[in-house]
């Protein structure tokens, strides 16, 4: 009897810390201010590919000058 309260008590707090959520809720602002900083963060990235697009870009063989 002793085992059995000990694995109820055990098997209660492990499901307690668990929990199903995976943390605290977040408000509607703290989530509208998340959305906010990941747009942005993605713009960042998406302005910085364009540049290495052209500042890759090859130059034509057809030019005057020798390219090496």
């Amino acid at each position: 009897m002793k085992r059995w309260v000990i694995l109820v008590l055990l098997t209660g707090l492990f499901i307690s810390l668990s929990g199903c959520s995976g943390g605290m809720a977040d408000t509607r602002q703290e989530r509208k201010h998340r959305i906010e900083r990941i747009f942005e963060s993605d713009m960042k990235q998406i302005v910085d590919d364009w540049d290495t697009i052209w500042l890759n870009d090859r130059s034509s063989r057809l030019t005057w000058w020798a390219t090496e």
